[in-house]
């Protein structure tokens, strides 16, 4: 890894870690000041967070093996003879970005054209390739879908996504608790 790249990550890391004790103390100010200095309102925002980050840790665990269930996606090997050159194209592409590891390649079985990259520590780095969007692109063509896809897994999306999806639901549980508990 050169010099610029772990610098860069590195900033990245030390802009999130401000972000995130930054938005928590104002979160904590702010419910100080609306629950009047109240102890209560503290640990309630705590156990909101607390919450919403397991809700969210558990739904990224679990995610992948729901997605294969809603999409009717089933898992391509490399001796596939039906869809074979479906993985051996993930991971030629796979290769060409600098992955050790083949990600996991499956097949939806929906009625709509897309490709999408999931996965988490537990079920591995998957992509996924529905059926119409098998017939209706050019080799080229889904290369380059799978291109985008990879790139996906490359840069962490699903993780970032993952972490960024958790201020919406503390805000969401925030304002349910506010609302219901007066």
């Amino acid at each position: 890894m050169n010099a610029s790249l772990l610098v860069f990550r590195l900033k990245m890391a030390l802009a999130i870690i401000a972000i995130l004790l930054l938005g928590g103390a104002f979160t904590y100010g702010l419910m100080w000041y609306l629950t009047g200095g109240s102890i209560s309102g503290i640990a309630m925002v705590t156990s909101l967070v607390v919450m919403a980050f397991f809700l969210t840790l558990f739904q990224w665990l679990i995610g992948p093996y729901v997605i294969n269930v809603m999409y009717r996606a089933h898992e391509v090997k490399p001796d596939d003879p039906t869809y074979g050159w479906v993985y051996d194209m993930v991971a030629d592409v796979a290769r060409a970005n600098g992955f050790k590891d083949t990600p996991r390649v499956f097949i939806a079985d929906v009625p709509f054209p897309n490709a999408f990259a999931y996965g988490s520590p537990v079920a591995g780095k998957r992509v996924a390739i529905t059926l119409p969007l098998l017939r209706i692109l050019k080799p080229s063509e889904l290369k380059a879908v799978l291109g985008h896809e990879i790139g996906h897994l490359r840069h962490r999306d699903v993780e970032v996504l993952m972490a960024v999806g958790l201020i919406p639901t503390v805000i969401y549980w925030l304002g349910w608790s506010l609302w219901w508990g007066g």
